[in-house]
């Protein structure tokens, strides 16, 4: 993850936290399609989901969220492959 995704998942936060889902998805997104399996993006996007009620959508992100962080804390596991 460069510096540029961290300002914008920040930037992503701060919109989500005053109620404009709509921009922090595009920060989001903008972050995941630099780096598609970037956790935090994912459980923010699943965070979003929640708050939509799409919560269909939110179950994918946080769990492709929290498989990626699994991953990323214990690379060895053979149970999150």
């Amino acid at each position: 993850m460069d510096d540029k995704a961290v300002q914008d998942l920040q930037a992503g936060y701060r919109l989500q936290q005053q109620g404009d889902l709509d921009r922090a998805t595009e920060f989001y997104k903008g972050v995941l399609q630099r780096f598609p399996e970037n956790e935090f993006a994912l459980n923010l996007m699943g965070v979003v989901g929640v708050r939509r009620g799409d919560f269909p959508g939110a179950i994918g992100f946080l769990t492709a969220g929290t498989t990626t962080g699994m991953r990323t804390l214990l690379p060895n596991s053979r149970m999150i492959r």
